[in-house]
Protein backbone atom coordinates (compact mmCIF):
# COMPACT_ATOMS: atom_id res chain seq x y z
CA UNK A 1 0.00 0.00 0.00
CA UNK A 2 2.80 2.43 0.92
CA UNK A 3 4.67 1.62 -2.29
CA UNK A 4 1.54 2.39 -4.32
CA UNK A 5 1.16 5.71 -2.51
CA UNK A 6 4.76 6.57 -3.38
CA UNK A 7 4.13 5.90 -7.06
CA UNK A 8 0.98 8.00 -6.98
CA UNK A 9 2.83 10.86 -5.29
CA UNK A 10 5.68 10.79 -7.82
CA UNK A 11 3.16 10.72 -10.67
CA UNK A 12 1.28 13.74 -9.27
CA UNK A 13 4.48 15.77 -8.83
CA UNK A 14 5.49 14.90 -12.38
CA UNK A 15 2.14 16.02 -13.73
CA UNK A 16 2.35 19.30 -11.83
CA UNK A 17 5.86 19.95 -13.10
CA UNK A 18 4.88 19.24 -16.69
CA UNK A 19 1.70 21.31 -16.51
CA UNK A 20 3.55 24.28 -15.01
CA UNK A 21 6.20 24.40 -17.74
CA UNK A 22 5.65 25.74 -21.23
CA UNK A 23 7.86 24.97 -24.18
CA UNK A 24 9.25 28.46 -24.29
CA UNK A 25 12.31 27.64 -26.37
CA UNK A 26 10.65 25.60 -29.10
CA UNK A 27 12.80 25.55 -32.28
CA UNK A 28 11.35 27.74 -35.01
CA UNK A 29 11.61 24.93 -37.57
CA UNK A 30 9.29 22.72 -35.51
CA UNK A 31 6.44 25.25 -35.35
CA UNK A 32 3.35 24.48 -37.42
CA UNK A 33 1.62 27.60 -38.72
CA UNK A 34 -2.13 27.37 -39.27
CA UNK A 35 -2.69 30.82 -40.80
CA UNK A 36 -0.76 32.80 -43.42
CA UNK A 37 -1.45 36.43 -44.33
CA UNK A 38 0.10 37.83 -47.52
CA UNK A 39 0.70 41.51 -48.29
CA UNK A 40 2.25 42.95 -51.45
CA UNK A 41 3.44 46.31 -52.73
CA UNK A 42 5.46 46.33 -55.95
CA UNK A 43 8.75 44.45 -55.52
CA UNK A 44 8.07 43.63 -51.85
CA UNK A 45 5.92 40.77 -50.52
CA UNK A 46 5.40 40.17 -46.79
CA UNK A 47 4.14 36.90 -45.31
CA UNK A 48 2.84 36.80 -41.72
CA UNK A 49 2.34 33.24 -40.46
CA UNK A 50 0.57 32.46 -37.17
CA UNK A 51 0.51 29.25 -35.16
CA UNK A 52 -3.12 29.97 -34.20
CA UNK A 53 -5.74 32.70 -34.10
CA UNK A 54 -7.25 31.35 -30.86
CA UNK A 55 -4.95 30.86 -27.88
CA UNK A 56 -5.15 30.67 -24.11
CA UNK A 57 -3.69 33.26 -21.80
CA UNK A 58 -1.11 30.72 -20.61
CA UNK A 59 0.06 29.95 -24.19
CA UNK A 60 2.65 31.55 -26.43
CA UNK A 61 1.79 32.69 -29.93
CA UNK A 62 4.35 31.75 -32.59
CA UNK A 63 4.70 34.19 -35.47
CA UNK A 64 6.91 34.08 -38.54
CA UNK A 65 7.38 37.26 -40.56
CA UNK A 66 9.05 36.85 -43.92
CA UNK A 67 9.92 39.44 -46.56
CA UNK A 68 10.64 38.65 -50.20
CA UNK A 69 11.98 41.47 -52.34
CA UNK A 70 13.70 41.88 -55.69
CA UNK A 71 17.47 41.72 -55.45
CA UNK A 72 17.87 45.33 -56.63
CA UNK A 73 15.83 46.55 -53.62
CA UNK A 74 16.45 46.56 -49.86
CA UNK A 75 13.72 46.25 -47.20
CA UNK A 76 13.74 47.23 -43.50
CA UNK A 77 11.93 45.35 -40.73
CA UNK A 78 9.78 47.52 -38.43
CA UNK A 79 10.35 47.60 -34.68
CA UNK A 80 7.57 45.23 -33.70
CA UNK A 81 8.06 45.78 -29.98
CA UNK A 82 7.05 49.44 -30.31
CA UNK A 83 3.79 48.50 -32.04
CA UNK A 84 2.55 45.70 -29.76
CA UNK A 85 -0.05 46.51 -27.11
CA UNK A 86 -1.80 43.20 -26.41
CA UNK A 87 1.37 41.08 -26.40
CA UNK A 88 4.89 41.04 -25.01
CA UNK A 89 7.79 39.60 -26.97
CA UNK A 90 8.94 36.46 -25.18
CA UNK A 91 11.66 35.52 -27.67
CA UNK A 92 12.93 36.66 -31.05
CA UNK A 93 15.04 34.81 -33.61
CA UNK A 94 16.54 36.24 -36.80
CA UNK A 95 16.93 33.50 -39.42
CA UNK A 96 18.96 35.80 -41.67
CA UNK A 97 18.71 36.30 -45.42
CA UNK A 98 18.91 33.92 -48.35
CA UNK A 99 18.28 33.95 -52.09
CA UNK A 100 14.92 32.43 -52.99
CA UNK A 101 12.97 31.84 -56.16
CA UNK A 102 13.25 34.34 -59.03
CA UNK A 103 16.48 35.63 -57.44
CA UNK A 104 14.57 37.36 -54.62
CA UNK A 105 16.11 38.15 -51.26
CA UNK A 106 14.23 36.31 -48.51
CA UNK A 107 14.55 37.49 -44.87
CA UNK A 108 12.79 35.64 -42.04
CA UNK A 109 12.24 36.38 -38.37
CA UNK A 110 10.48 34.26 -35.75
CA UNK A 111 8.74 35.63 -32.67
CA UNK A 112 7.08 34.12 -29.63
CA UNK A 113 4.48 36.50 -28.22
CA UNK A 114 3.00 36.30 -24.75
CA UNK A 115 -0.54 37.67 -24.33
CA UNK A 116 -1.04 40.22 -21.57
CA UNK A 117 -4.84 40.19 -21.52
CA UNK A 118 -7.84 38.15 -22.60
CA UNK A 119 -10.49 38.95 -25.17
CA UNK A 120 -10.22 40.20 -28.73
CA UNK A 121 -6.55 41.09 -29.19
CA UNK A 122 -4.67 41.86 -32.37
CA UNK A 123 -1.34 41.99 -34.07
CA UNK A 124 -1.24 45.65 -35.14
CA UNK A 125 -0.48 46.84 -38.63
CA UNK A 126 3.22 46.88 -39.47
CA UNK A 127 5.02 49.23 -41.83
CA UNK A 128 7.87 47.89 -43.97
CA UNK A 129 9.98 50.50 -45.79
CA UNK A 130 11.96 49.59 -48.89
CA UNK A 131 14.21 51.41 -51.36
CA UNK A 132 16.57 50.89 -54.25
CA UNK A 133 19.56 48.90 -53.04
CA UNK A 134 22.18 51.07 -54.76
CA UNK A 135 21.05 54.32 -53.09
CA UNK A 136 22.12 55.83 -49.77
CA UNK A 137 19.58 55.16 -46.96
CA UNK A 138 19.44 58.84 -45.96
CA UNK A 139 18.85 60.17 -49.48
CA UNK A 140 16.88 57.29 -51.02
CA UNK A 141 13.22 57.54 -51.90
CA UNK A 142 11.43 55.30 -49.43
CA UNK A 143 8.33 53.31 -50.26
CA UNK A 144 6.09 51.71 -47.64
CA UNK A 145 4.14 48.46 -47.38
CA UNK A 146 1.59 48.46 -44.55
CA UNK A 147 0.05 45.21 -43.33
CA UNK A 148 -3.47 44.88 -41.97
CA UNK A 149 -4.18 44.17 -38.27
CA UNK A 150 -4.65 40.48 -37.46
CA UNK A 151 -7.25 39.55 -34.82
CA UNK A 152 -6.25 37.06 -32.14
CA UNK A 153 -8.73 35.69 -29.59
CA UNK A 154 -7.24 35.07 -26.16
CA UNK A 155 -9.20 33.04 -23.60
CA UNK A 156 -8.48 31.83 -20.09
CA UNK A 157 -9.50 28.22 -20.75
CA UNK A 158 -10.81 25.95 -23.47
CA UNK A 159 -14.43 26.98 -24.21
CA UNK A 160 -17.17 24.46 -23.40
CA UNK A 161 -19.41 23.33 -26.23
CA UNK A 162 -22.91 24.82 -25.79
CA UNK A 163 -24.48 21.50 -26.80
CA UNK A 164 -22.68 19.59 -24.11
CA UNK A 165 -24.85 18.80 -21.09
CA UNK A 166 -23.43 18.55 -17.61
CA UNK A 167 -24.18 15.23 -15.91
CA UNK A 168 -25.38 15.16 -12.33
CA UNK A 169 -23.13 13.85 -9.61
CA UNK A 170 -24.37 10.35 -8.95
CA UNK A 171 -22.84 9.75 -5.57
CA UNK A 172 -20.33 11.11 -3.11
CA UNK A 173 -17.15 9.08 -2.94
CA UNK A 174 -15.28 8.92 0.31
CA UNK A 175 -11.65 9.58 -0.56
CA UNK A 176 -9.19 8.05 1.84
CA UNK A 177 -6.43 10.31 2.96
CA UNK A 178 -2.95 9.04 2.18
CA UNK A 179 -0.98 8.94 5.42
CA UNK A 180 2.28 9.11 3.48
CA UNK A 181 1.22 12.33 1.79
CA UNK A 182 0.22 13.86 5.14
CA UNK A 183 3.61 12.91 6.60
CA UNK A 184 5.49 14.42 3.68
CA UNK A 185 3.54 17.69 3.91
CA UNK A 186 4.11 17.84 7.68
CA UNK A 187 7.83 17.18 7.20
CA UNK A 188 8.04 19.91 4.54
CA UNK A 189 6.36 22.40 6.90
CA UNK A 190 8.79 21.48 9.70
CA UNK A 191 11.83 21.88 7.40
CA UNK A 192 10.52 25.21 6.11
CA UNK A 193 9.92 26.48 9.64
CA UNK A 194 13.37 25.34 10.75
CA UNK A 195 14.97 27.09 7.78
CA UNK A 196 13.15 30.33 8.56
CA UNK A 197 14.21 30.11 12.21
CA UNK A 198 17.88 29.52 11.32
CA UNK A 199 17.80 32.36 8.78
CA UNK A 200 16.30 34.71 11.36
CA UNK A 201 18.99 33.80 13.90
CA UNK A 202 21.79 34.31 11.38
CA UNK A 203 20.43 37.71 10.34
CA UNK A 204 20.05 38.74 13.98
CA UNK A 205 23.63 37.70 14.70
CA UNK A 206 24.95 39.55 11.67
CA UNK A 207 23.01 42.67 12.65
CA UNK A 208 24.44 42.49 16.15
CA UNK A 209 27.98 42.15 14.79
CA UNK A 210 27.69 45.17 12.48
CA UNK A 211 27.54 47.96 15.03
CA UNK A 212 28.54 51.50 14.23
CA UNK A 213 31.47 52.87 16.20
CA UNK A 214 31.89 56.59 16.78
CA UNK A 215 34.90 58.53 18.02
CA UNK A 216 35.44 62.21 18.75
CA UNK A 217 37.08 64.17 15.94
CA UNK A 218 39.98 65.30 18.17
CA UNK A 219 40.90 61.72 19.09
CA UNK A 220 41.21 60.84 15.41
CA UNK A 221 43.31 63.97 14.80
CA UNK A 222 45.69 63.24 17.69
CA UNK A 223 46.13 59.69 16.42
CA UNK A 224 47.02 60.99 12.94
CA UNK A 225 49.53 63.45 14.41
CA UNK A 226 51.17 60.69 16.50
CA UNK A 227 51.54 58.47 13.44
CA UNK A 228 53.03 61.38 11.51
CA UNK A 229 55.63 61.95 14.23
CA UNK A 230 56.51 58.24 14.27
CA UNK A 231 57.33 58.34 10.54
CA UNK A 232 60.32 60.64 11.32
CA UNK A 233 60.05 62.39 7.97
CA UNK A 234 61.96 65.45 9.23
CA UNK A 235 64.93 63.32 10.31
CA UNK A 236 64.99 61.83 6.80
CA UNK A 237 65.02 65.27 5.18
CA UNK A 238 61.54 64.84 3.69
CA UNK A 239 60.37 68.24 4.89
CA UNK A 240 57.87 68.93 2.11
CA UNK A 241 56.16 65.55 2.62
CA UNK A 242 55.99 66.20 6.36
CA UNK A 243 54.20 69.54 5.83
CA UNK A 244 51.81 68.03 3.28
CA UNK A 245 50.72 65.35 5.74
CA UNK A 246 50.59 67.81 8.63
CA UNK A 247 48.30 70.07 6.60
CA UNK A 248 46.07 67.08 5.69
CA UNK A 249 45.74 66.13 9.38
CA UNK A 250 44.56 69.56 10.39
CA UNK A 251 42.25 69.98 7.37
CA UNK A 252 40.66 66.57 8.07
CA UNK A 253 40.08 67.56 11.69
CA UNK A 254 38.48 70.86 10.64
CA UNK A 255 36.11 69.04 8.30
CA UNK A 256 35.12 66.47 10.97
CA UNK A 257 34.85 68.97 13.80
CA UNK A 258 33.33 72.03 12.11
CA UNK A 259 31.79 70.55 8.93
CA UNK A 260 33.91 72.84 6.76
CA UNK A 261 35.07 71.50 3.39
CA UNK A 262 38.74 72.08 4.15
CA UNK A 263 40.26 69.05 2.32
CA UNK A 264 38.60 69.88 -1.02
CA UNK A 265 39.50 73.59 -1.07
CA UNK A 266 42.66 75.54 -1.75
CA UNK A 267 44.08 77.56 1.14
CA UNK A 268 42.79 80.76 -0.42
CA UNK A 269 39.28 79.36 -0.89
CA UNK A 270 39.20 77.96 2.62
CA UNK A 271 40.38 81.17 4.26
CA UNK A 272 37.76 83.13 2.29
CA UNK A 273 35.03 80.80 3.56
CA UNK A 274 36.48 80.95 7.05
CA UNK A 275 36.00 84.73 7.13
CA UNK A 276 32.24 84.29 6.64
CA UNK A 277 31.94 81.51 9.20
CA UNK A 278 31.29 81.96 12.90
CA UNK A 279 32.31 78.46 14.01
CA UNK A 280 35.81 79.64 15.04
CA UNK A 281 36.88 82.44 17.31
CA UNK A 282 38.93 85.28 15.74
CA UNK A 283 42.08 84.15 17.57
CA UNK A 284 41.78 80.61 16.24
CA UNK A 285 41.12 81.94 12.74
CA UNK A 286 44.33 83.96 12.77
CA UNK A 287 46.45 81.06 14.04
CA UNK A 288 44.93 78.77 11.44
CA UNK A 289 45.61 81.33 8.70
CA UNK A 290 49.27 81.65 9.73
CA UNK A 291 49.66 77.87 9.88
CA UNK A 292 48.18 77.16 6.43
CA UNK A 293 50.12 79.95 4.76
CA UNK A 294 53.34 78.66 6.33
CA UNK A 295 52.58 75.14 5.03
CA UNK A 296 51.97 76.48 1.53
CA UNK A 297 55.35 78.25 1.55
CA UNK A 298 57.06 74.94 2.23
CA UNK A 299 54.94 72.92 -0.19
CA UNK A 300 54.85 75.29 -3.17
CA UNK A 301 57.51 78.01 -2.72
CA UNK A 302 60.36 75.67 -1.77
CA UNK A 303 60.79 77.50 1.53
CA UNK A 304 63.23 75.73 3.87
CA UNK A 305 61.95 76.04 7.46
CA UNK A 306 64.26 75.80 10.44
CA UNK A 307 63.95 73.03 13.02
CA UNK A 308 62.38 75.53 15.38
CA UNK A 309 59.72 76.48 12.80
CA UNK A 310 58.98 72.82 12.17
CA UNK A 311 58.48 72.18 15.88
CA UNK A 312 56.31 75.26 16.17
CA UNK A 313 54.11 74.07 13.28
CA UNK A 314 53.58 70.67 14.89
CA UNK A 315 52.92 72.26 18.28
CA UNK A 316 50.48 74.73 16.76
CA UNK A 317 48.50 71.91 15.13
CA UNK A 318 48.32 69.99 18.42
CA UNK A 319 47.27 73.09 20.38
CA UNK A 320 44.60 74.00 17.81
CA UNK A 321 43.04 70.54 18.09
CA UNK A 322 43.26 70.59 21.90
CA UNK A 323 41.73 74.08 22.20
CA UNK A 324 38.79 73.30 19.89
CA UNK A 325 38.05 69.69 20.85
CA UNK A 326 34.50 68.61 21.67
CA UNK A 327 33.01 65.31 22.80
CA UNK A 328 29.75 66.15 21.09
CA UNK A 329 31.14 65.86 17.57
CA UNK A 330 31.41 62.13 16.99
CA UNK A 331 32.69 60.59 13.74
CA UNK A 332 31.73 57.15 12.46
CA UNK A 333 34.81 54.97 12.02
Amino acid sequence: MQRRNKYILVFLFGCLALSGCRDKNKPADSVKYSTTKTFNNGPLTVYVRLSSENIKLSDLLDIEIQTQINSDYAADFPKIKDSLKDFDIHSEQDAGEKIGEENKVVATRHFQLEPVQTGECQIPQLQFTFRKANTEPNSAKLEVLTTEPIAIKVTTQTPIDANTSMADIEDVVDVKTSHLLVKIIALAIIILGLGCFIGYKLRSKKTAEIQKIYRPAHEIAFEMLRKLAEEKLVEQGRIKEFYEKLSVCLRKYIEDRFRLRAPEQTTEEFLEELKKSSVLEPGHKQKLKNFLEHCDLVKFAKFQPTNEQINQSLTMAEQFVDNTKSQEHQIEV
